[in-house]
C-alpha cells in the first residue's frame, strides 16, 4: 500500500511544480511559422507596427500573449543613417528580421524573445539627435507595459549611427540595460560622448572592421573598448569582434566595411554553401574577451548564446523597470523556462 501512496504524492508534487511553473493557459510554443530558409519577405511579415509619442517602430512578438503569461527578453535594435526616412526601413533595409526565425528565436533561454526596431525620425531631419532619448524611453515604457518583457532582460544593439543612440540611452538611463551591442559606431559631428562609465559596468560587445572608411577603428572603436575594458569588472564577459572586412549575407565584400552588422543579423553564423545550414563561422572576423583571450563561436552558440547569460544586476529603480523578483517569482520562472526549452524540442 505504501508504494501506490508514495507513487501518488510523487505525481501531486509533480504537477504542483508544473502548476507553479506554467500558470493556467499558458502556451509556451512560438508563434512563428517561418525560418531562415524561408527568406526575409516572409519574416519581414510577422513584424507589427507601433507609435507612441511621434515615434513608430517595428517589433515581434515570440508568444501568443492571451495565453502566455511567461517573460521573454526584449532585444532593441537601434537603425543607422538611411533607415528613417519612411515607416518599415528598420526591417526592410537589412536583415534584422532573420531575429524572428524559428532557428534563431530557440535559442534565447527563455523559448524566445521579443524584438524591437525604433525609427529615428530621419524625415523630419533628427539623426538620433538627444532629443529623441525621452521618445524612445516612452516607446519602450508603453511596450513593457503592454507585454511580457523581462525587464532584467533587456538588450540594447546599436549600428553606425544607432550606436550613438546606444550611448545617449545608456548615459541616460544607465541601469535599465543588461547588455550593449556597440556595431560601427559612428559619433562624428556630434557631441555623443561614449558613456564608458555606465557601459564598463554590463556586458558589452563591440564589433567594428580594422578597415572602415567611415569609422575611425583606433579613436572611435578601439579606443572606446580599451577605456571601458580598463574600467571593467566584467571582462571575462566582454567580447570585441575585428573585421578585416565586411562582408553581405551573400558573401559580397562591402566596399566601405562599415557594414559589420551583417554578422550580428545572422547571429554570427554564415551560410554553409554545401548545407545548406547557417552554421559556418562568419568570414574575416576574430573576436576576443576583455582580457585579451580569443573566443571562438562555435555553431549555435554565437550572439544569443552571449545575451542568454547577460542579466540586469544593477539597482532598479521606478524609472528604470520593475523591482527585482522575489525569490519563488524567480523559481517559477525558472521551470517556466525549462519547460519551454523542452517544448521547443518537439515543435
Amino acid at each position: 500500500m505504501k508504494k501506490p501512496i508514495a507513487a501518488v504524492t510523487a505525481l501531486l508534487l509533480f504537477a504542483l511544480t508544473f502548476a507553479c511553473a506554467v500558470p493556467a493557459g499558458a502556451k509556451t510554443t512560438l508563434v512563428t511559422p517561418y525560418s531562415l530558409s524561408d527568406g526575409t519577405d516572409r519574416l519581414r511579415t510577422q513584424f507589427q507596427r507601433g507609435e507612441v509619442g511621434g515615434m513608430d517602430y517595428n517589433y515581434f512578438v515570440p508568444c501568443d500573449e492571451k495565453k502566455d503569461t511567461g517573460k521573454y527578453p526584449l532585444v532593441l535594435i537601434l537603425c543607422g543613417i538611411g533607415e528613417g526616412y519612411e515607416e518599415d526601413q528598420p526591417i526592410n533595409r537589412h536583415t534584422f528580421v532573420n531575429w524572428s526565425s524559428i532557428e534563431l528565436q530557440r535559442r534565447f533561454s527563455a523559448g524566445g524573445a521579443y524584438i524591437m526596431l525604433p525609427r529615428s525620425p530621419q524625415d523630419k531631419g533628427n539623426y538620433w539627435y538627444a532629443s529623441t532619448v525621452p521618445m524612445l524611453k516612452a516607446c519602450l515604457d508603453d511596450f513593457v507595459k503592454n507585454h511580457n518583457v523581462d525587464t532584467e532582460r533587456i538588450y540594447v544593439a546599436g549600428f553606425s549611427i544607432g550606436a550613438k543612440m546606444l550611448y545617449q540611452m545608456v548615459a541616460a538611463y544607465p541601469n535599465y540595460f543588461a547588455a550593449a551591442v556597440v556595431m560601427s559606431p559612428y559619433t562624428y559631428t556630434t557631441n555623443v560622448t561614449p558613456p564608458v562609465e555606465a557601459l564598463s559596468k554590463m556586458p558589452v560587445w563591440f564589433f567594428g572592421s580594422n578597415r572602415d572608411l567611415i569609422v575611425n577603428y583606433d579613436a572611435d572603436y578601439k579606443g572606446v573598448w580599451d577605456r571601458i575594458v580598463a574600467k571593467s569588472s566584467n571582462r571575462a564577459v566582454c567580447r570585441f569582434s575585428t573585421f578585416t572586412y565586411t562582408v553581405t549575407p551573400d558573401g559580397e565584400k562591402v566596399w566601405n566595411n562599415h557594414e559589420s552588422w551583417h554578422a550580428f543579423c545572422s547571429d554570427m553564423f554564415y551560410k554553409n554553401e554545401a548545407t545548406g545550414q547557417f552554421d559556418s563561422p562568419w568570414p574575416y572576423c576574430s573576436t576576443e574577451n576583455g582580457e585579451g583571450k580569443t573566443v571562438t563561436l562555435t555553431y549555435p552558440n554565437g550572439m544569443i548564446s552571449w545575451l542568454n547569460g547577460c542579466v540586469r544586476h544593477n539597482a532598479s529603480s521606478s524609472t528604470e523597470g520593475r523591482t527585482r523578483m522575489g525569490f519563488f517569482t524567480k523559481l517559477v520562472d525558472f521551470f517556466r523556462r525549462i519547460i519551454s526549452l523542452i517544448t521547443g524540442l518537439f515543435r
